[in-house]
């Protein structure tokens, strides 16, 4: 019994050791592709809040604006007539 243990754990240690070779592999490429990664998730992210703004946008339903009613008759700024009461 325990020599089985002893072959499952030499044989977890060593298929393990093959494995974090790799890992360590996959860790350098990772690395180096981390900053462009992290920058296509901030664009993707950005794309995202865009989209949803849009749509926001063109589901919101049309309205038109009301009047502009120019309460100051002295402002030379606005061409628009004056309204008294």
């Amino acid at each position: 019994m325990l020599a089985k243990l002893e072959d499952l754990v030499n044989a977890f240690v060593t298929t393990s050791t093959k494995k974090f070779d790799r890992i360590d592999k996959f860790m350098e490429v990772s690395t180096t592709k981390f900053a462009s990664l992290k920058m296509g998730l901030r664009n993707h992210q950005i794309c995202i809040k865009i989209k949803n703004l849009v749509e926001i946008v063109t589901k919101r339903p049309q309205r038109a604006l009301p009047p502009q009613i120019v309460s100051n008759p002295k402002d030379p700024r606005v061409g628009l007539p004056a309204i008294s009461f």
